[in-house]
């Protein structure tokens, strides 16, 4: 599992060394965010499968 220091790490060294800085950060956000929504979907479901 990456962790959120070493995704934002690494998309703030590719946005700086391009440029895009604000644009590379906010897309790594947004996809964290999926990533993290994604699974709490998921967990929930299978809570609800195995509670009864």
């Amino acid at each position: 599992m990456i962790g959120l220091a070493d995704f934002f790490g690494a998309a703030y060294k590719v946005g700086d060394r391009d440029g895009r800085l604000v644009e590379l950060l906010l897309f790594a956000g947004a996809v964290y965010f999926i990533l993290c929504f994604g699974a709490s979907l998921l967990v929930r479901q299978l809570q609800k499968k195995y509670s009864t």
